[in-house]
């Protein structure tokens, strides 16, 4: 991303990707590197060694230019500053990039999360933006890792035709989501798709306001849910799912045997829709249980599960 420097409207300039063997560097889209240009992108002037827009560039190493906006290995601190991000100190550079964004004081750059689109829906993570100035840090204590959001479109916005606001379930606001994201759900929410916005991430001070909290916007496009419902209310009766969240194991150090597991159930089978869960950036979820072992869910089965358990059940002999 590049941010203008007076406006600090931001635009996508270039996607960089690696798939374990090549990095792979090429500019946005012509439409997309337009606006950028006509806001004061000049591509050979800010990234020189990618003179052609055209050209998609491959090296088997992190590309220079982006290399050295990653902390430097040689620093005394090295593995403090990575820990700060919440990395270790042999961490990939691809994933060192991820974390720290690339960030640099003396440019306009930033690397951001592309949304992961499958044949189910999309995943877009990113930190909320705005914090400073909403309520976030307000209700802090009450946030958790799985903290479930709401998204609501802001059509009054002066500086986003798309924006999205961010609230806590009990309305607080928080922020809204990054504008270069902020079209894709909107479009979403406005369409009436499922859209379900988990907190992934909580950063706390003195960690900057801008990087506080990390969501995942899951957007589905779409399922038969009453077919799932009846086979989760079928299987609710038949016992063949629990009936209640799971307890913390007994004798148990909850370091890595926690009962509630956030997006660990691939290669596993949705214990609610019997599909499976084959991509680790969609959110799902493992319950860990004493008696009964794992049940895993895809994130969306999961709340129907949670609708259906809770509602009135009939009676032996009420017909």
């Amino acid at each position: 991303m590049w941010r203008e420097p007076h406006s600090r409207a931001q635009h996508k300039v270039g996607e960089l990707s690696y798939d374990g063997a090549l990095y792979r560097f090429r500019y946005s889209p012509t439409e997309d590197l337009n606006v950028a240009t006509a806001h004061g992108f000049a591509p050979a002037a800010l990234l020189p060694g990618f003179r052609d827009i055209d050209k998609t560039y491959e090296s088997p190493n992190l590309f220079s230019a982006f290399a050295h906006r990653l902390p430097d290995p040689k620093r005394p601190d090295y593995p403090q500053v990575l820990s700060a991000f919440g990395l270790a100190p042999h961490s990939h550079p691809f994933e060192v990039l991820r974390e720290t964004r690339g960030r640099l004081a003396t440019d306009q750059f930033s690397f951001e999360e592309a949304p992961i689109v499958t044949e189910s829906g999309s995943v877009i993570t990113c930190w909320i933006a705005g914090w400073r100035f909403y309520e976030g840090d307000l209700v802090l204590s009450e946030l958790n890792l799985g903290t479930r959001l709401d998204l609501r479109r802001d059509t009054s916005n002066p500086h986003d035709m798309h924006a999205v606001a961010v609230f806590t379930i009990g309305g607080a606001k928080l922020g809204f989501v990054p504008v270069f994201h902020s079209d894709v759900v909107f479009g979403a929410l406005s369409k009436g798709q499922d859209v379900q916005a988990l907190i992934v991430e909580l950063r706390l001070p003195p960690a900057e306001p801008s990087e506080r909290a990390r969501i995942r916007i899951q957007i589905s496009f779409g399922e038969d849910e009453g077919h799932v419902r009846d086979t989760i209310r079928r299987k609710l009766r038949s016992r063949n799912l629990p009936l209640g969240m799971p307890q913390p194991l007994l004798n148990a150090d909850l370091e890595g045997n926690e009962p509630i597991v956030i997006g660990s159930g691939v290669g596993h089978t949705c214990s609610a829709c019997g599909r499976p869960i084959n991509d680790p950036d969609m959110l799902s979820i493992e319950f860990r249980y004493q008696s009964q072992g794992s049940v895993h869910f895809h994130y969306r089965c999961f709340e129907l599960w949670q609708e259906i358990r809770s509602e009135p059940r009939r009676s032996a002999g009420g017909g």
